[in-house]
């Protein structure tokens, strides 16, 4: 779902919250991390946080390290904190004293709209320092009212004209409301309520996934939770918090990845289409040298006879007018010695190009399968947390055998779940699980019965499946190697190979 930005509303209301919490307490530190900004007070730190590209103020759990920032108003008091122009703008008041208890007074500013900023102005908002590079120190901060209608600023006896009544919905300011269904008046008192006596909610789905925040009471509309918060900032930092957590286990876009790498793909061709043309290249310049006789300085083509031997072709050549003939020859062969040069490596780029396409391609159509396979898993549902991350099978005598699940479930498998003397089993020149057999004590050795069932179930776990017959390689883990920047690749050595036929779990009998 879309993320919800700040309404004018939800400003209003988070003002009076913070003006009611915050008069009379003292930044101790102001910390700059990345694009966050952390305010250090006396009981609780706040953060001004940028996701996706709409800044949100919440509450921290610590002070992380960092620039500091803001060192004139460090130790300040703040002594009044409101809504600016009736926008997604808030000041805080601040008051700092010299040792000889000279008063100076700043403005801080944030912005909750756009991108967002967070400014230091003097009493007369001039502005001392800026998060963001689009204020320069000694710039007038200009402040305008926003054109039309604010929710924030509506009034009791204000009459609620339809193009406002437009406005409010438009603005989805009462998005999770059932109330905007309602009349005029309705919705005017619903206003007036919101804005003398709010009660934040944590907005869910009926799949209990928070989507959002509401700064009024219910009425929800249909399909929306409400669970009533304590405060503002408490329900605006649990919302944040769950979209970060969304956005951090959210599934790679694969589909968009692969219109990248095919696009990619066609640009290497294209390079490789030219890099072939040396031969052409060279052929002209030749053909340049063996007809000077025929072209004259300040020609910009010519028609000669192919210099080759028996051949009776016509070439058509272009030419620079500005040099010479004998310089224009001497251009196409550099063409061609760079083109020749050139050529191996652009071959090299078009293999690697297309080991990447098929490794997406594999990657998206387990994206796309049985979610119990899918690579990426939501890990806020508890059912998803206790999934194994490989599959699990036991052969004869105690043997085990684990197969990965996807790219990263065979990265995960091979490089941090295999121990060393574990033996690492994979169909040759194929896609697939990495196949792990552990021993059933330290320093057990494998018969060959046990050897083909792994390797069989490697074959069946590939894209070599309906093979009659598949190679397999194995060796032991402490032979391998990772690929660095490709998920789930290994380099091996003291590799052995045999041919097997595919067989799943239940036709090689494994309990």
């Amino acid at each position: 779902m879309k993320i919800q930005r700040y309404s004018s509303l939800d400003i209003f209301l988070l003002a009076i919250e913070l003006n009611n919490v915050l008069t009379g307490k003292a930044i101790r530190q102001i910390v700059a991390k990345g694009s966050d900004i952390y305010l250090a007070l006396d009981d609780r730190i706040l953060r001004y946080h940028i996701l996706t590209g709409s800044p949100y103020l919440v509450l921290a759990d610590k002070l992380p390290s960092g620039r500091n920032w803001l060192s004139p108003i460090k130790g300040g008091l703040i002594e009044k904190v409101n809504q600016v122009a009736l926008d997604r703008l808030i000041m805080f008041e601040i008051v700092t004293f010299t040792k000889l208890g000279k008063r100076k007074n700043f403005h801080l500013y944030f912005e909750f709209y756009k991108n967002g900023n967070i400014l230091l102005t003097d009493n007369s908002d001039k502005v001392m320092s800026s998060m963001r590079r689009n204020f320069k120190s000694g710039q007038n901060y200009m402040i305008s009212k926003p054109d039309g209608f604010s929710v924030a600023g509506f009034e009791r006896n204000q009459p609620l004209a339809p193009e406002n009544l437009d406005s409010v919905k438009s603005l989805n300011v009462f998005q999770y409301s059932k109330i905007i269904e309602s009349n005029p008046a309705d919705i005017a008192e619903f206003i007036l309520e919101s804005k003398s006596n709010p009660k934040p909610h944590i907005i869910k789905n009926k799949d209990n996934q928070v989507i959002g925040f509401a700064s009024y009471g219910p009425p929800f509309i249909d399909g929306f939770i409400g669970e009533e918060s304590d405060d503002l900032l408490e329900m605006m930092s649990e919302y944040v918090k769950s979209r970060i957590a969304a956005k951090t286990i959210r599934r790679p876009n694969f589909k968009k990845r692969l219109q990248k790498a095919r696009k990619k793909l066609d640009a290497i061709e294209n390079e490789l289409s030219q890099a072939k043309e040396f031969v052409v290249m060279r052929r002209y310049g030749e053909t340049i040298l063996a007809n000077l006789k025929s072209i004259k300085k300040g020609q910009t083509e010519c028609l000669l006879a192919d210099h080759l031997p028996g051949q009776n072709n016509m070439i058509k050549i272009s030419l620079d007018p500005s040099i010479s003939p004998e310089k224009n020859a001497s251009v196409y062969f550099d063409k061609a010695r760079k083109r020749e040069k050139g050529l191996p490596i652009i071959e090299k780029r078009m293999d690697k190009q297309l080991a990447e396409i098929n490794r997406l391609e594999l990657l998206e159509k387990e994206s796309a399968g049985d979610e119990d396979d899918l690579a990426v898993k939501d890990r806020g549902s508890r059912q998803a947390r206790k999934r194994p991350p490989f599959k699990h099978y036991q052969l004869d005598d105690g043997w085990q055998v684990y197969l990965g699940k996807s790219a990263a479930s065979n990265d995960e498998l091979t490089f941090s779940f295999a121990k060393k003397d574990d033996l690492w089993f994979h169909a040759w020149q194929a896609f697939g699980s990495h196949l792990i057999l552990r021993p059933p004590q330290k320093g057990a050795v494998p018969d060959k019965q046990i050897i083909l069932k792994a390797a069989s179930l490697a074959a069946y776990f590939s894209k070599a499946k309906n093979s009659s017959k598949v190679p397999v390689i194995y060796t032991e883990v402490r032979y391998l190697r990772k690929v660095r920047k490709v998920l789930g690749k290994a380099i091996y050595t003291n590799e052995k190979g045999l041919m097997v036929k595919p067989q799943s779990p239940k036709e090689i009998l494994i309990d």
